[in-house]
């Protein structure tokens, strides 16, 4: 039986659920406070003490899933490389509110993809198994990685960030 009521396991994963929906929504905080709320309005119905291994995780899969069922068809959308940054203030804003602005640019599936294995440190198995994807799959989603770097790098300096 897990330890946690529901409230408490939402109120310790709170933070990092956000940081994941701002991530996924590309920094639109509107967008990101939704599909929190949402999440936690699923997965509050779904709760059942006992029935999860790892609440955490099972609260970040509930997360991508929501996401990716929103995103709907879209899932596989385009690259748009084209997105305009905006100013970046400082080291730590650089840090995860240019990331999650930067995202704007992926799929929706790689930003979920990213998500879980880069930040949330999800094994490839399980985070493939949650997107619905093998392996492979996963790991040409993962190549986005590199856009995303490319994309706050090139935000940075054009914003005068870079000496």
């Amino acid at each position: 039986m897990s330890p946690f009521t529901f409230e408490e396991l939402a109120s310790r994963e709170v933070d990092t659920l956000y940081q994941g929906a701002l991530f996924m929504n590309g920094g639109d905080e509107d967008a990101a406070e939704g599909l929190l709320l949402w999440t936690l309005t699923h997965a509050f119905h779904a709760f059942r003490r006992g029935s999860v291994g790892d609440p955490g995780r099972w609260l970040e899969a509930r997360l991508v899933r929501e996401f990716l069922q929103a995103a709907g068809d879209d899932a596989a959308e385009p690259v748009h490389e084209d997105v305009e940054l905006g100013p970046v203030d400082a080291v730590a804003e650089l840090a995860m509110a240019s990331l999650a602005r930067a995202a704007a640019v992926l799929p929706y599936r790689a930003r979920a993809a990213l998500w879980l294995v880069v930040f949330r440190r999800w094994s490839y198995a399980d985070a493939a198994r949650e997107l619905g994807l093998d392996i492979e799959g996963l790991k040409d989603v993962l190549r986005y990685r590199d856009l995303l770097v490319r994309t706050v790098i090139r935000g940075a300096t054009r914003n005068g960030t870079d000496a």
